[in-house]
């Protein structure tokens, strides 16, 4: 072969390979990097709790709050089902911990009729409807669903981020709630109240580790 036909030949060999790697269709990120999550039951770990967050005008507070009891149910990788009860005689108010008196004030008045209206209703429940894949800010999977405070229902959709941790499940969240949709009042509005003022909205956060059930 001349060098002339060598160097034909090598550069139609190049284009060749450029053209069949160009027409290779693309494989989705999400498709190499989905979990297989086993279908079926899981509960969540004996003491589990969620994290909160108010602000108002002149400051913050956060604490904790007890779930009692939850489960969800996972099929071809999306929860299809689930319900999570909160015992909201168990909020706690964190940054107050060195405070006993200003946190006895306070978790006396998050239980009161102007907040979560303990003694009316004891707990909080979320029931989980459905889920889609994906959702806002790096989300997994989106939890479509009701929450029921204060005898009041809402729908409502949280965006979690679902992972493995062994033979167990990972649910983390970060997101809002606004308090006013299960009549939460106390203090809304700032032309009202000025600096008195509370956000309406607070924000809710957990890591959740949940094993399935044997059942």
């Amino acid at each position: 072969m001349t060098q002339s036909n060598f160097f034909k030949s090598s550069i139609a060999l190049i284009i060749t390979s450029l053209l069949v790697a160009f027409n290779q269709p693309d494989i989705p990120a999400s498709t190499t990097e989905a979990i297989a999550f086993a279908d079926g039951t899981y509960e969540f770990a004996s003491g589990s709790k969620i994290n909160w967050k108010a602000a108002k005008i002149t400051g913050k507070h956060n604490g904790t709050i007890d779930i009692a009891s939850g489960e969800f149910k996972m099929e071809n990788g999306l929860v299809t089902s689930g319900n999570i009860t909160i015992n909201l005689k168990t909020i706690y108010v964190e940054d107050l911990k060195d405070n006993p008196k200003s946190q006895k004030k306070l978790t006396g008045h998050l239980k009161s009729t102007d907040f979560f209206g303990v003694e009316i209703s004891p707990t909080a429940e979320f029931v989980i409807t459905s889920s889609t894949k994906g959702g806002e800010n790096g989300a997994t999977h989106t939890l479509n669903g009701t929450l029921t405070i204060k005898k009041i229902t809402k729908e409502i959709s949280i965006p979690v981020k679902i992972s493995e941790e062994g033979s167990n499940i990972k649910t983390s969240a970060e997101f809002r709630l606004d308090r006013t949709n299960w009549d939460m009042m106390f203090h809304s509005g700032l032309e009202k109240w000025g600096d008195k003022a509370i956000d309406d909205e607070f924000d809710v956060s957990f890591d959740l580790v949940s094993k399935k059930s044997a059942s």
